[in-house]
C-alpha cells in the first residue's frame, strides 16, 4: 500500500490532498485514495499510518484484497475524525469567554442581567476556526464564512455561567460578498439587543442594517421591537422603520443623508399576533 517515492502517482508534496484515484505524496508519504488532508490534520495521518504498521500482519497475502481493506479503513478513520470535529464546540458551562469557546475561535460578547436575578448573564457570538471555511487574502486578512453561533449563558450564584441555549440557525454567515456585522447589546432594562448589518461589495445599492430587541419573560427570549435602517448609496436616500410590539405601533422616517431634518414620518397600527421567540427564524432582512 505505502510504496516508495516513485510508486506514487504524484510526487509533489501537498498541504491539502483531494485525489479521486491515486495514490498522493503528503510529507513524505504515500496516501491513499479518497481523502482529504491538511498539515493542521498531520496527527489524524500519523496515527493512521502507525495503525496500518500494526495491522499490515495479519492482511491478506495478495495486494490487490490488502488495498481494499487499507481504503475502506481510511474511509472509517475519516468518518471518526469529522465525527470528533463536530464534537468540538462551546463548553455547557464555565466562569469566563475563555473557559467556554474553544482555542482559535473567534468571539464577541456582551454582558447584563437578563433574568432579573442581579447576576451578569452572557451572550456571546462566536465562530469555529474550521479551515475548509476560511481564506487569507495576500495581505494576511483572514474572511471566516464558518457559521456565526449565537449561546445564551445565564450566570449562576457561585460564579458559573451555565448554558441556556444555544443557536446555531439565526443568523447569516459571510459570503463572498457579502460581510455581516453582528452587534451585541445588553441595556439597563435587560433588553438583548442583536444587531446585523450586511455590506455586499457588489449586487445592490442598498446598505441596511437591522436591530432585533429580545426580552427575557415566561422562560424563553421574545421579540419586541425590530428598527431597520437603509441607505440607498447611488441616491443618499434613508429611511428607518421602527416596529414596537407592545404597543403594536410602526413608525417610518425618511430623510436624506445631507439633511439631518427628516423628509416625512409616518405611524400605522400592527395586527396583533403572538410574539416571536428567539430561534423561530434567521435574524435577517424579510
Amino acid at each position: 500500500m505505502f510504496g516508495k517515492l516513485s510508486d506514487c502517482r504524484c510526487n509533489k508534496p501537498s498541504p491539502r490532498v483531494n485525489n479521486k484515484g491515486n495514490l498522493w505524496l503528503f510529507q513524505g508519504k504515500c496516501v491513499p485514495l479518497n481523502c482529504v488532508l491538511r498539515d493542521s490534520h498531520s496527527k489524524m495521518l500519523n496515527f493512521y499510518l502507525a495503525f496500518c504498521s500494526l495491522i499490515r500482519t495479519f492482511m491478506p497475502a495478495k495486494k490487490e484484497h490488502s488495498d481494499f481493506i487499507m481504503k475502506k479503513l481510511m474511509t472509517f478513520l475519516l468518518a471518526l475524525w469529522a465525527v470528533s470535529m463536530q464534537a468540538q464546540g462551546l463548553r455547557e458551562q464555565g466562569t469566563s469567554v475563555e473557559d467556554i469557546v474553544p482555542q482559535g475561535w473567534t468571539h464577541d460578547e456582551v454582558t447584563g442581567d437578563l433574568n432579573k436575578d442581579g447576576l451578569a448573564d452572557l451572550v456571546l457570538v462566536t465562530k469555529s476556526n474550521q479551515e475548509d471555511n476560511m481564506f487569507t487574502r495576500e495581505d494576511g486578512y483572514v474572511y471566516n464564512f464558518n457559521k456565526p453561533i449565537l449561546a445564551i449563558y445565564f450566570a449562576e450564584a457561585n460564579g458559573q455561567l451555565k448554558l441556556w441555549k444555544q443557536y446555531d440557525e439565526v443568523l447569516q454567515p459571510n459570503t463572498d460578498i457579502c460581510i455581516n456585522e453582528i452587534e451585541l447589546q445588553i441595556t439597563d432594562r435587560g433588553v438583548l439587543r442583536i444587531s446585523t448589518s450586511m455590506e455586499c461589495s457588489m449586487g445592490s445599492w442598498t446598505t441596511s442594517s437591522i436591530n432585533f430587541s429580545f426580552r427575557y419573560q415566561n422562560g424563553d427570549f421574545y421579540m419586541i421591537g425590530k428598527e431597520t435602517n437603509s441607505l440607498q448609496r447611488n441616491s443618499g436616500d434613508v429611511e428607518v422603520v421602527s416596529e414596537n410590539y407592545l404597543t403594536w405601533k410602526r413608525q417610518v422616517v425618511k430623510s436624506h443623508i445631507s439633511d439631518e431634518k427628516p423628509l416625512s414620518e409616518k405611524w400605522t397600527r400592527l395586527q396583533r399576533r403572538p410574539l416571536e421567540k428567539l430561534g423561530a427564524r434567521l435574524l435577517a432582512d424579510e
